[in-house]
């Protein structure tokens, strides 16, 4: 199968899936098992929005990751290290930067990348 009948068969399906999600909508069951009712002012039964739920917190774990970050950067300060690599620090560094000069360099073309962006889409930066 190449890649136009694999394009047109998922074209295909995904027609077919914004149909049933509509049509379900429409008629008040859950857009998801299509069995019971849906909650009120909502598009899924409280079952389907607890898996749901769930799976998005077992699978998306955004406050565990920035604690272990926030947690990470402040032992790599307390030891003298930079905070996103874990490089020692020089002497002259410690106490003035909390980055290598290395990351600093790094972070320095990003911005300068960005700005050039920002000015090729006509995008102004905030004051």
């Amino acid at each position: 199968m190449g890649k136009r009948e694999e394009k047109k068969k998922r074209e295909a399906i995904n027609t077919i899936q914004r149909n049933t999600y509509q049509k379900r909508k429409d008629e008040g069951l859950c857009t998801r098992s299509g069995v019971r009712w849906a909650e009120a002012g909502r598009c899924k039964c409280r079952p389907c929005r607890e898996k749901a739920q769930a799976y998005y917190r077992d699978n998306h774990m955004r406050e565990y990751i920035n604690e272990y970050k926030r947690v990470l950067r402040d032992e790599r300060r307390e030891n003298g290290r930079c905070v996103n690599c874990g490089a020692k620090l020089s002497a002259d560094e410690l106490g003035v930067n909390s980055c290598c000069a290395k990351c600093r360099k790094k972070d320095m073309e990003w911005i300068t990348v960005s700005r050039i962006r920002m000015r090729i889409h006509g995008i102004k930066r905030k004051a």
